[in-house]
């Protein structure tokens, strides 16, 4: 099922974005991606994909296939077949610089743009690297290095380097292989082809289709491409690799291209090729996948409903049939697992895609390695591409998209603009809270969150499909469950929130509806100017979703990853959990008044929200002018509650306020049996003869009963509370001077 959203209202395309000022003319994803607008900044994202080969051996010979082409520039720009062109398109000087043993910059140097981030101190580590290599510098002949003017006044980069005419006349098929290194920012980054002179010509690659704004792709990748359809067998065939930064006249893109080792051979007997993996999947194109990667986080009550079926994109790029095909996926974990796809058989040069057979479920808590394998009856000869390696983690309570990595950042400008991610649910569960990421740049003032801007946290929940497949979802209405629970709360950033993750919880767990099966989580601008963080995990097809201030979802991009993070909460998290309070009352005799603050301590979350029987809520001390009794009750951040009952009197504090005790001596209470059924005594062995309420509470803090009773020693209640629901239960009996807790145990 593809993911994409309903819009509810007309589309409202401005200003939400990702990393610098984007170029309105760039040019649109297949999959419709929204142009985003953003800012320079200096934060750089590195992009790994998938399939990590590390390729080490070039040699095209034997089975590896004939090389027509071969540029490894230890001649410059000089081949056997004549000498490639190194041209510009535009209306600039900017061309590509050959980077060799003895030239200034030599191999040493990559980018010297003032942008470039890692380029600017990491060349090329390609295979003959020594040899020389070739950049095509956009950030260095746009802006120039820190502290100096560019190369040229800002306009459109269109560097083209062109191999010499050449005769594939008698090659039916065709491979072309390069290693590559690039950092985009709205750049292009491609390889075309032609067979008339660049009258008519065929893009067989885009780096900007797999490395979006501020990305790094891995240093000294090896590109393969199948360009028999395009070349194969043309007497006049061309190769050009064209870097267009393709931008506003002024603010072209930016970065670098570095690229070493061209190779154009005829393809290999034997090469199968894993292209992409999938959990849940089907089909040979990204926009087919239900989603790609699986969750870097996932919490054990659903990872361990999600019944998964993995899968991959695989290809067989050697012009020899490949006969008893298998797709085999191991994971390492502790919920380990094996299964395969085998005998299935492809022809030369072609694609398809397979799952394995049997259906995994994590259902332990830990981390998980996954490794998917593609083989045959046929040696491979590039076996480094048939193995791809991914890996996450089950959590108690933790849903997560992202890799905890801060690496770049998100702005949205005047209006209410918000980002989100979307969730699956396998399993009934209830939502305490949404984490959001703050942003923070030390050196550019424009990229801050700015404190005293507040954020609306919500979920909001995905209602259904259209007859396209497209997503309808109303951000005006976040998820309500049962008893009225809403799951939206605000937050207002302070400082010191920048570069960190917060959690904003609801005023109470929310319960997902049933009937909900997917959601999303998130947060928008309510107030203020804030920028998200975004980490450098690809995340899959349709994951992410950025909103506008008339609840209107205007689009969504695939290639980062925002810091939100779903908290999952459970009752048994308070099972095990003890709240201590006590009270400190400091006395202003003078003003007739008592300051009294709670002290308490947790064997779960030392993170407590106050509420006190005056009316007072979220405070940590109140001041009372009476004296009487009163309550507080303290709920810490798992939502575990206590409530703690006293009574405040002149007598121990030395006030003006009235005649009494404040005191919380134990009555000597014992409840039996204990474990019970919900019939139960309790019998008082007090040391003087006081009025009391019982009152009976749950974990939560939720009154389940109460009742007055006059204590003697020796005094015994009988409770009969069958009709409660099985769990543990608070018995608080306060009295005049004295005060007592126990814990039960309903079966």
């Amino acid at each position: 099922m593809k993911y994409r959203l309903l819009l509810l209202s007309s589309l409202l395309v401005s200003g939400a974005a990702f990393a610098q000022h984007a170029n309105p003319n760039m040019k649109k994803a297949d999959i419709g991606m929204l142009e985003l607008h953003a800012e320079k900044t200096v934060a750089t994202s590195v992009h790994t994909p998938e399939n990590k080969s590390n390729y080490t051996d070039r040699v095209m010979s034997d089975g590896l296939g004939e090389v027509i082409e071969s540029l490894d520039f230890s001649a410059g720009y000089v081949t056997s077949n004549g000498t490639w062109t190194n041209s510009s398109l535009a209306n600039g000087n900017e061309e590509w610089e050959y980077r060799g043993p003895s030239t200034t910059p030599d191999i040493n140097t990559g980018s010297r743009g003032q942008w470039a981030g890692s380029g600017a101190n990491f060349s090329m580590q390609s295979t003959s690297r020594l040899n020389g290599y070739a950049i095509m510098d956009s950030d260095w002949w746009d802006g120039g290095t820190n502290g100096t003017s560019g190369q040229q006044s800002a306009a459109n980069h269109q560097a083209a380097l062109t191999s010499p005419i050449l005769d594939l006349s008698t090659y039916p098929a065709a491979l072309l292989t390069f290693e590559s290194y690039l950092r985009n920012f709205q750049s292009f980054f491609y390889v075309i082809v032609t067979t008339d002179g660049f009258s008519t010509s065929d893009t067989v690659w885009n780096g900007e289709d797999t490395y979006t704004v501020n990305e790094d792709s891995p240093n000294a990748e090896l590109i393969k491409i199948n360009v028999t359809d395009e070349i194969g067998g043309a007497s006049a065939a061309q190769i050009r690799f064209l870097y267009s930064s393709n931008g506003e006249a002024t603010n072209p893109g930016l970065y670098y291209w570095m690229i070493d080792d061209i190779v154009l051979a005829t393809p290999p007997d034997h090469d199968l090729a894993i292209d992409d993996v999938f959990y849940n999947g089907v089909g040979p194109f990204v926009s087919d996948y239900q989603f790609n990667n699986y969750y870097q986080q996932i919490p054990v009550r659903q990872s361990s409903a999600d019944e998964v079926v993995f899968g991959a994109a695989t290809a067989n790029r050697g012009t020899t049939a490949q006969t008893n095909a298998n797709l085999t996926v191991d994971v390492a974990g502790p919920a380990s697992f094996n299964s395969s796809n085998t005998s299935f058989t492809y022809a030369g040069l072609s694609f398809d895609s397979t799952n394995v057979v049997d259906l995994y479920s994590a259902d332990e808590v830990g981390s998980y390695d996954v490794t998917f394998t593609v083989g045959a009856d046929s040696t491979d000869d590039f076996p480094e591409d048939n193995v791809v390696e991914q890996s996450f983690a089950v959590s108690e309570r933790i849903y997560s998209r992202n890799d905890d990595v801060i690496s770049s950042g998100v702005y949205w400008g005047t209006g209410t603009y918000g980002i989100y991610s979307r969730f699956d649910v396998f399993a009934d569960d209830t939502i305490s809270g949404v984490s959001m990421n703050h942003y923070y740049s030390n050196t550019n003032t424009n990229f801050q969150t700015a404190a005293g801007s507040v954020a609306e946290v919500g979920i909001y929940a995905i209602t259904g499909y259209d007859a396209n497949g497209v997503a309808v979802v109303d951000l005006a209405s976040p998820m309500t469950d049962a008893n009225g629970n809403v799951a939206v709360a605000y937050y207002v950033v302070e400082e010191g929130d920048q570069n960190n993750t917060i959690m904003v919880r609801f005023d109470e767990p929310v319960g997902i509806p049933a009937g909900v099966t997917e959601f999303l989580a998130g947060y928008k601008v309510s107030s203020g100017t804030i920028r998200t963080s975004t980490s450098a995990e690809f995340a899959g097809y349709g994951n992410i979703w950025v909103s506008t201030d008339a609840q209107t979802i205007v689009g969504y991009t695939s290639t980062t990853n925002p810091m939100i993070n779903v908290e999952m909460w459970s009752s048994s998290l308070c099972a095990n959990t003890t709240i201590v309070i006590s009270i400190d009352a400091d006395c202003d005799a003078g003003n007739y008044e008592a300051t009294l603050s709670p002290n308490v301590t947790s064997t779960g979350s030392n993170d407590f929200v106050f509420d006190w029987s005056t009316g007072e809520s979220d405070v940590d001390e109140i001041i009372v002018d009476a004296e009487g009794a009163y309550s507080i009750t303290v709920t810490d951040a798992n939502f575990c509650t206590e409530t703690y009952d006293f009574n405040i009197a002149n007598a121990d504090i030395s006030c003006n306020l009235a005649v009494g005790d404040l005191a919380n001596n134990d009555f000597g209470m014992k409840v039996t049996p204990n474990p019970n059924n919900g019939q139960f005594n309790i019998v008082f062995d007090a040391t003087r003869n006081q009025n009391a309420n019982v009152y009976v509470r749950s974990l939560k803090g939720d009154l389940i009963y109460s009742t007055a009773v006059a204590v003697t020693d020796g005094t015994s209640i009988d409770m009969n509370l069958s009709e409660i629901p099985s769990g543990v239960y608070l018995v608080k009996v306060v009295g005049e001077t004295s005060t007592s807790v126990e814990r039960i145990v309903v079966q």
